[in-house]
């Protein structure tokens, strides 16, 4: 059963996808996903499960800019946990630059999803 956090991640996804729309198993088969580094694409990562990196859903400072083996435990959790900072932030917004900001601070780590569920483009870049 989806939460309401998961469900505006799906909406804001579909929304911004230029692409033709989802295939209707695609819609009914969603669950919230890490972003994954588009260098593993050029370097050709291979398809054990341990050597994928991710990047973990934080916002966006030093600490969190490079990917990781290790993925967190409940991905569910760390959306729920995001989109409440994010929505705090959003309250204390004044102006476009600092919304700007704050979008580019928690959408960084969302990825959209393609046809192709590549998972390597974020929610901001678009």
């Amino acid at each position: 059963m989806r939460n309401i956090y998961e469900k505006i991640v799906q909406i804001a996804d579909e929304l911004s996808c230029k692409e033709e729309k989802y295939v209707e198993d695609m819609i009914t088969d969603r669950e919230p996903k890490y972003i994954r580094p588009i260098f593993t694409k050029i370097i050709g990562e291979s398809n054990q499960a341990e050597n994928h990196f991710y990047y973990n859903v934080r916002t966006l400072n030093l600490d969190n800019i490079f990917p990781s083996k290790d993925k967190e435990i409940d991905v569910a959790e760390d959306y729920r946990i995001h989109y409440d900072k994010f929505i705090e932030e959003l309250k204390v917004t004044t102006n476009m630059t600092q919304l700007t900001s704050v979008l580019e601070r928690y959408l960084w780590c969302i990825p959209i999803t393609d046809s192709e569920r590549n998972y390597d483009i974020s929610l901001f870049s678009i």
